[in-house]
């Protein structure tokens, strides 16, 4: 099955320059997801209720050829390339009038909610014939994981609020994206394009946790990591400049 929508996108997806944000551009990513998922009655939904887990995004990967503006029609694609017992790869594509904007990957697992265990698709009935295994030109994620933060430079920190949750009363995974995003002054942004970003998420963080930044840079390539106050990595990230 391959998901495809067609959108208008809207004011509240632009950055301070008019033009859609790699924000904007990964909210739609996770549209996608879910709604594929929601299409198979497989979707977060659901099945929390029904089976005791839930999908848990673990990496996501974005790279983006343009930028695109309020009010542009876009079309937005998501199938399943690859499937293992506890979870899934997806893949996207953004375009508009036959022009590729964006494309990414997202791996995601089963959880057990209750141990914070990985879970079986049998589980969860999931479906054994989504597969298409064609994958679009995005590179293989990088290996970001439990990165030492002793050659970053400490940015600042935020404290995990009530709208930051989801429906796992864990910290969104999005919220993280503007954590890293916010490390940036205006200024960075009026001067920088983004071309890649992909973060992975090595732990969960709830309500009342106090998250610190760290960022390093390296011939335009920017690493970041978030820790807890335990001393934990919650994510990592990279940006990619053009």
């Amino acid at each position: 099955m391959i998901y495809s929508k067609n959108y208008i996108t809207q004011f509240r997806d632009s950055s301070e320059d008019g033009m859609i944000s790699l924000m904007g551009y990964m909210n739609f990513f996770q549209d996608a997801a879910t709604s594929y998922m929601h299409e198979l009655h497989k979707g977060n939904d659901t099945i929390l209720e029904d089976y005791g887990c839930a999908w848990v995004y673990t990496k996501y990967r974005l790279e983006i050829n343009d930028y695109c503006r309020i009010a542009d029609n876009i079309e937005i694609k998501s199938w399943v390339s690859g499937q293992s017992r506890f979870g899934v790869l997806q893949e996207f594509l953004i375009s508009s009038a036959g022009k590729k904007l964006a494309e990414g990957r997202l791996e995601s697992y089963l959880i057990d909610m209750q141990t914070q265990k990985l879970c079986s698709l049998s589980r969860i009935a999931y479906p054994e014939d989504t597969v298409i295994p064609e994958k679009t030109g995005t590179s293989k994620f990088s290996r970001l994981g439990k990165k030492r933060t002793d050659d970053m430079e400490e940015g600042y920190s935020y404290k995990v609020l009530y709208t930051d949750l989801d429906k796992s009363r864990h910290m969104n995974n999005l919220k993280y994206v503007n954590l890293f995003l916010n490390s940036f002054t205006p200024d960075f942004y009026r001067e920088n394009r983004i071309k890649v970003f992909e973060i992975s998420y090595v732990g969960q963080s709830f309500f009342g946790d106090e998250l610190t930044v760290f960022k390093a840079t390296d011939n335009g390539r920017i690493r970041m990591t978030a820790v807890k106050q335990t001393g934990e990595a919650a994510a990592s990230a990279v940006f990619e400049l053009v």
